[in-house]
């Protein structure tokens, strides 16, 4: 016979004003060794209101080869009163899904909050969903930092009159999911930094995805220095033009 279990960890503080400094902040972790055994280890947390800083985030963990069993980390960061709340991550980013076995689910919804990441938001295995989602709130990125990778994307990128705070690289998209949906008026993107360049127009791939599943609605914000240019959709990527001239429409 076998065992199951079902163990759930709630930071819930909406309605509350908080103030975290964190060191390692871990979401949602199974352990159980057994081969029979069904459990769920399950870590949620949202606030809409202060700060939370974390050095790290680790989500959706198991740990053993159970196939049975389950992990699930989410984290949403809100607004009250039109203020937004702010989760601040710092070089060890956020690991959303980390799955030895079983299924694990990582979720990070931010509705009218602002999340900064100096470290990359990832994936740590190919197995597992991730799925980040940003409405009406902002994600900000650092110079190195990335949201997914080439060879692992994040599964879904949900952006809804979205904010995304990225840089530029000739060394591959800042972003790199499998399914991209674009909804709401205008999802806005800054670009914090681009590789110098002295010849145009100069193309860099900013979303990478495998599916586009709406029109695309994004909307050139700021640029450094003197630069201009246009975003593009490039079929598979929505791309930052420079032309260090006039700038044309958006997609």
């Amino acid at each position: 016979g076998g065992s199951g279990s079902f163990c759930t960890g709630n930071l819930l503080f909406n309605g509350f004003p908080v103030d975290l400094n964190l060191g390692t902040l871990t979401l949602g972790r199974d352990s159980n060794s057994s081969s029979t055994g069904t459990d769920t280890g399950t870590g949620n947390l949202n606030f809409d209101t202060g700060v939370v800083s974390a050095t790290n985030i680790l989500m959706a963990i198991t740990t053993t080869a159970n196939a049975n069993g389950r992990a699930n980390g989410t984290i949403t960061v809100g607004a009250a009163n039109g203020i937004p709340a702010t989760l601040t991550v710092g070089s060890g980013g956020i690991s959303m899904v980390n799955q030895t076995a079983g299924t694990c689910t990582g979720t990070l919804t931010v509705n009218g909050g602002n999340v900064s990441s100096e470290g990359s938001i990832i994936k740590s295995t190919a197995g597992g969903t991730a799925t980040v989602s940003i409405n009406t709130g902002s994600l900000a990125l650092g110079a190195d930092a990335t949201l997914g990778t080439t060879a692992i994307p994040i599964d879904e990128f949900d952006v809804s009159d979205a904010t995304l705070s990225l840089s530029a690289s000739s060394g591959g998209a800042a972003v790199t999911v499998n399914m991209l949906y674009p909804s709401g008026t205008t999802n806005t993107i800054n670009i914090v930094a681009v590789p110098a360049t002295t010849t145009f127009p100069a193309q860099f791939p900013l979303i990478a995805y495998n599916a586009l599943l709406n029109t695309p609605n994004f909307g050139l914000g700021t640029l450094p220095g003197t630069y201009q240019g246009y975003l593009s959709n490039n079929t598979s990527s929505i791309d930052l033009v420079l032309t260090n001239s006039q700038s044309k429409n958006d997609v």
